[in-house]
């Protein structure tokens, strides 16, 4: 997992696509961890009545000043007047796409009030704004043209307007008055922090300023309170762009914070809320902000988020702390040290004229090359990879900026080879007390500059993107999971004050003409019903806060298992031998729990496989599988099910996870089910844990796990309609630079919703949109064809995975696609009746939207609003059709609501088809999708179709692992893209899985 803690759990399994953990009861996704997640100091909230999960009691959020909170009355009459008006207008045009005008507020559901983490924003009257666009030549990125900008605003060009003008530091320039000279061009002395002067020979970069327009934030007031149908304002996105870069301008330039990317900041000082991670990381909590339009007003999103940072140290302490965390690979060090920034403390202290200390800060580049300095005349000698100080040597006095010592009593000679050690000794009186630990590189190949690491100091508040170890993500999970009433008093109390909501905190924000309501806004929603769960024989269960149990019940549907066994998996001293007399006696009970729940088995064949793995060797333990894999598939009775059973879960498993998918579901094509040892043999909980491996068995093999009533699914009941999810999965940082991106794509096969087959493609890296989507697309139908005899006419899409910006994109691009595919399968006859319709909609997780209930009432028992909490008013636009809704319950942490926002409609508008009004048939059909996802019996916090194409494209990442996590030989330097050898092209034959598994659930 990476340092930003990847997705967090999603439901019901032990995370994002594996299917080996808690199996299938682990409860809803969206929980405590995840980007962007809640957790915060807190206190001082109202205690509500009644006890919580854990004993805790249940807790709302309040606000002395006002103990019975209501929503805006004007904001809610102006939503309905828009939406009178647009009922009959033309539908909305946004940069030439049209998306669908919100055909009204949804009605089902108890009504209740929640607050938000959103604060109101408000502008002076009359206040114009002045942008400006900066381009910095030669070009410099990161805190270098940060720097750059902020010795610009020292220029006299802008003396007129200080303390009235802001800037994201990258191009743009926000003025509350207009700079005297806007077409101007200012010479930039590069001068470092705290420094008086520039040094001598210091660059000088020039700065071309250009006024690009202004914006008046009456014309944006004016856009978002009117009720006219044709009203519209151009300048809408520039001017929440400028009102984000005032926003963000005084917590980034906060000494007492650092940024990470636009909108995140993190207080560094010894008051910060901060976690120990390991020996080398830290988690600190932070804020986010984002200006946004809604209906009547602009708000400002403010929520509580967390990064992991590199723990200050001296630097070979660190160095020592991570070969312990992580091992001796000297390129995984590498890849960690790169880009940290080091206070040097052998050379003589500086000071400015103030008397404030100068810190004396390097960049690694990366560690001692053999290959380091080959242009030079005299290039260092470099006797491996990472070495130490005195494996090192390079020519003292005749490399540029070298110069023999002039002190008194030094004893180096000028023009001649001399180890690191050596000249730290000669030069410095520095012993190196550790000569072997490698030396770091603050310069870079050409001209590289050795440095020991124990005469670094690495800097506070580095951000890290380092793998975090399976203990140190349960720490930053049990740091991140907070109740929700915390986050919220955490969002009014420090948050305020690292964002800078207010003076004294931001001085500057009333001078550039805005200000920020102090409370939080509060918002109607609603409480859907949750639907009852039907099990074969029309058993039904009631669900408990959206869950439920598999006691007494057999599945929906059976299906019939092929032949099978087991393959255990042992490895020495990982978490003893939970069989002592062999899996046998296990393997018969976990048949009788697959009989029970309705599956057809037939007896396993034992014994099965004893394979034992070799710790930390994963090339050996590769061999290992795929040889009893293959010795499986030579039985006689022809097995297509393995069970697999490994030796523990933690750090490790995943290479052997990885292999057992893609050897099993590319190349032999037989179905795989992986389960943890301690857990399967562990009698207490057995037999909940054997009924959620039991709903997988079912539903790789065809079988339906449960269903709802007809009239709970609305149009899909009448058996005419597709659902697709679509998901695009992208190559993290450290992924080899040939890594692509892989698209997948899931369809229901009928009205049922219980089995979800699913094709991959593999595409141009980092490209959302999905290049071969009528391909794709087309599959689909034809599947539900060949099961239906007919095609649907009416397909409804949940696409996963898109930011707002790229709505526009999913019209432009992918539509025409689903169409081209369509236009290719469906006779004339379909085509002229307008077949088939479709409708998109746009699924949204990682936001910062959050909901805090009102009453004790209306809370779980973890203090979060309950499930089915729908939201479609007051935060957001109502010439736009989307809304937040909250399905499941978070069993810890605070529980962040999926965000569903529909980019075309040709079936929810048509009452006819649906019975219902638009918006309640839309919402109330996604809330009850939600307790059909396959492997859980819980309510998930995002609508099966979408969740299923993200584990899919999960699956796709367990194929190519050898390119999306890479490992490389411990003495070799990482390559980079441009010198690094010619890298194959990946076929989408190895994410294409084999033919008998191809229309079956083989990602679950």
């Amino acid at each position: 997992m990476s340092g930003r803690s990847g997705r967090g759990g999603r439901g019901g399994g032990a995370g994002r696509g594996s299917d080996f953990g808690r199996g299938g009861g682990a409860g809803g996704r969206g929980g405590a961890v995840g980007r962007g997640s809640d957790f915060g100091r807190g206190g001082g909230a109202s205690r509500g009545v009644g006890v919580g999960r854990g004993g805790r009691p249940v807790t709302v959020f309040s606000l002395p000043a006002e103990p019975n909170p209501t929503p805006n009355p004007q904001i809610t009459e102006l939503e309905n007047k828009v939406v009178l008006n647009r009922l009959s207008g033309p539908n909305i045009v946004d940069g030439g796409v049209t998306y669908p005008n919100r055909p009204g507020h949804g009605t089902l559901g108890a009504s209740i009030v929640v607050r938000t983490n959103y604060f109101e924003l408000g502008s002076e009257a009359g206040m114009i704004l002045y942008r400006y666009r900066v381009d910095v030549n030669p070009t410099v990125k990161g805190k270098k043209l940060k720097r750059i900008f902020a010795l610009l605003l020292e220029d006299k060009l802008f003396s007129r307007v200080q303390g009235r003008v802001a800037t994201d530091h990258k191009v743009n320039i926000i003025s509350r008055e207009r700079i005297p000279e806007p077409q101007s061009k200012v010479s930039v002395h590069y001068r470092p922090e705290n420094e008086d002067e520039p040094r001598e020979r210091a660059a000088v970069f020039t700065a071309s300023i250009e006024e690009i327009g202004t914006l008046t934030m009456s014309e944006l007031l004016d856009y978002v309170r009117s009720t006219n149908t044709n009203a519209a304002y151009d300048g809408k996105d520039q001017a929440i762009q400028a009102l984000n870069i005032i926003m963000a301008y005084s917590p980034s330039t906060n000494p007492n914070n650092v940024s990470v990317g636009r909108n995140k900041f993190y207080p560094t000082n010894v008051n910060a809320a901060r976690q120990n991670l390991s020996a080398t990381l830290q988690v600190i909590r932070g804020y986010y902000s984002s200006v946004r339009a809604a209906t009547g007003r602009i708000l400002l999103n403010v929520n509580v988020s967390h990064t992991v940072f590199i723990r200050p140290d001296r630097l070979d302490i660190l160095i020592n702390s991570f070969r312990r965390d992580y091992g001796r690979n000297v390129n995984t060090l590498q890849k960690f040290l790169e880009r940290v920034r080091v206070e040097v403390n052998h050379l003589p202290a500086k000071k400015n004229k103030s008397g404030q200390s100068i810190q004396r800060v390097k960049t690694i580049s990366g560690l001692a090359t053999k290959n380091d300095g080959q242009g030079q005349q005299n290039p260092p000698r470099v006797a491996s990879f990472g070495c130490g100080a005195k494996e090192v040597e390079f020519f003292f006095g005749d490399l540029p900026g070298q110069k023999p010592s002039t002190k008194p009593g030094a004893k180096v000679a000028p023009k001649k080879y001399i180890t690191v050690f050596e000249f730290f000794l000669k030069e410095y009186g520095i012993t190196i007390t550790d000569p072997s630990l490698p030396l770091v590189n603050v310069g870079n190949r050409v001209n590289p500059v050795y440095l020991p690491p124990q005469v670094c100091t690495v800097l506070n508040g580095q951000p890290t993107k380092a793998k975090l170890s399976g203990a140190s993500t349960d720490a930053m999970m049990r740091f991140a999971a907070r109740m929700p009433f915390e986050n919220a008093q955490s969002i009014i109390g420090e948050g305020a004050t690292v964002i800078g909501l207010h003076p004294p905190a931001n001085a500057s924000l009333g001078l550039l003409g805005v200000s920020v309501t102090p409370k939080m806004i509060t918002v109607p929603a609603r409480i859907l019903s949750s639907p009852q769960v039907k099990y074969k024989a029309n058993r039904t269960k009631e669900s408990q806060s959206g869950s439920w149990n598999l006691m007494s019940i057999k599945f929906t549907t059976g299906a019939k298992i092929p032949p099978w066994s087991y393959l255990w998996l042992p490895m020495p001293g990982k978490d003893g031998d939970p069989f002592p007399n062999g899996p046998d006696a296990t393997v018969r009970k976990f048949q009788d729990i697959l009989l029970d729940n309705g599956v057809v088995s037939p007896l396993p064949l034992l014994p099965g496989l004893r394979r034992e793995l070799v710790s930390g060797n994963s090339s050996a333990n590769d061999a290992i599988i795929v040889d009893a894999m293959r010795k499986f598939c030579a039985h006689p009775a022809k097995p297509k099910f393995l069970l697999v059973i490994i030796p523990y879960k933690g750090d490790g498993t995943a290479a052997i996870y990885n292999q057992i998918k893609s050897i099993a579901d590319v190349k032999l094509g037989i179905h795989t089910v992986c389960v943890i040892g301690s857990k399967f043999g562990n009698p207490r909980g057995q037999d909940q844990y054997f009924r959620n491996i039991a709903m997988k068995f079912n539903l790789k093999c065809g079988g339906i796990n449960h269903s709802l009533d007809a009239n709970k699914l609305g149009i899909i009941s009448a058996g005419g309609t597709m659902v697709v999810g679509i998901d695009v999965t992208h190559p993290s940082p450290g992924s080899a630079s040939n890594a692509p991106s892989v698209a997948g794509i899931v369809a229901s096969t009928d009205k049922h919703l219980g089995q979800w087959p699913a094709a991959l493609q593999i595409q141009e890296s980092r490209k959302e949109m999905v290049s071969a989507l009528d391909v794709l697309f087309k599959s689909r139908l034809e599947v539900w064809r060949s099961r239906n005899k007919t095609l649907p006419e009416n397909i409804l899409v949940y696409r996963d995975g898109v930011s707002e910006a790229q709505y526009e994109a999913v019209i432009r691009e992918e539509l025409p696609l689903l169409r081209a595919a369509c236009a290719t399968i469906y006779p004339a006859t379909d085509t002229k009746k307008g077949l088939p319709r479709m409708s998109i909609i746009v699924v949204g997780k990682r936001h910062h939207t959050r909901f805090y209930a009102t009453r004790t009432a209306d809370c779980d028992s973890s203090s979060n609003t309950r499930n089915g909490t729908i939201v479609d008013r007051g935060i957001t636009e109502a010439r736009n059709w989307d809304f937040f809704l909250q399905a499941h319950t978070c069993l810890q942490g605070t529980a962040r609501p999926a965000h569903y926002f529909i980019v075309l409609d040709e079936i929810f508008k048509r009452t006819a088809l649906t019975g219902q009004k638009p918006a309640d048939a839309l919402e109330q059909l996604t809330h009850n999708m939600c307790y059909l996802f396959g492997r859980a019996t819980k309510a998930v916090s995002i609508c099966p179709p979408a969740y299923y194409a993200d584990l899919v494209c999960e699956r796709a990442r367990c194929y190519l692992a050898s390119l999306f996590s890479p490992e490389t030989p411990a003495d070799t330097p990482a390559q980079s893209v441009a010198s690094g050898p010619q890298e194959t092209q990946i076929s989408n034959s190895e994410v294409t899985v084999h033919g008998d598994l191809r229309n079956t659930m083989f990602y679950i």
